[in-house]
């Protein structure tokens, strides 16, 4: 049905030798978005649709407060290992979030709209960062309040 695959999360890897590029772009185009991170276990399913009760142990807490306004999201290399460090909050309360041994980075998309990320570690893991509410960069209308 076309009303079902309109509504379709798309991931969608980004080439390692991307990643400073991409994530520099991303961190400019949607800076000052609220995110929120959650981590998934080795196994569980980034989907959406597939996400267990929030009863089930699977579902793991946010790995900070929510909807924090996104400040940056960098890459670091040492060697042949990646980190991602995230950053986000206000200026008097700003939060930092380092994310080791990267493997794989996506972009999330539904109906061409940003969803987040998908950060995948050599242990299995993920974490997600997804924004609170999801749009094209272009259907905004200028600075988010934080950039004020």
């Amino acid at each position: 049905m076309i009303g079902e695959d309109r509504q379709r999360l798309v991931e969608s890897p980004v080439a390692r030798e991307d990643w400073p590029r991409f994530l520099d772009s991303f961190s400019e185009q949607h800076h000052g978005w609220l995110i929120n991170i959650r981590q998934l276990r080795p196994g569980q399913s980034a989907h959406p649709d597939a996400a267990p009760p929030v009863s089930s142990p699977q579902v793991s807490p946010p790995l900070w407060p929510h909807d924090l306004p996104l400040h940056a999201i960098r890459l670091h290399r040492n060697g042949d290992r990646a980190s991602i460090v995230v950053t986000a909050g206000a200026d008097t309360a700003e939060a930092a979030l380092t994310l080791e041994a990267v493997s794989a980075l996506c972009a999330r998309t539904r109906d061409g709209a940003h969803q987040g990320l998908r950060i995948d570690s050599t242990d299995g893991s993920s974490a997600l960062i997804e924004f609170r509410v999801s749009a094209t960069p272009d259907m905004l209308d200028g600075l988010a309040e934080s950039e004020l």
